[in-house]
């Protein structure tokens, strides 16, 4: 399993919910199986950095297993692939 993060600008949406004006911040990642490709967009929170494009791995935390499948946080945390020299 392979996660990219996409060189493109992050997303800002503005809606309310329940009477609350509230704003939305997305990017756009690739998340590759066996070579199958899937894009997604991740939420960031208010205080995060957008990601650098690169590969990344989940974050522990960031993910669990519900009856075999896998399941992902809407707010996803990604830690850098350190390449091993």
């Amino acid at each position: 399993m392979k996660i990219s993060v996409l060189p493109r600008a992050v997303e800002e949406s503005r809606f309310t919910w329940e009477g609350v004006e509230k704003t939305s911040r997305k990017q756009w990642c690739v998340l590759e199986v066996d070579g199958i490709p899937t894009a997604f967009q991740t939420f960031l929170r208010d205080d995060d950095e957008p990601y650098k494009p690169g590969e990344y791995d989940l974050a522990p935390g960031a993910f669990g297993v519900v009856n075999g499948g896998l399941t992902l946080n809407k707010y996803l945390k990604l830690v850098p692939i350190r390449k091993v020299a």
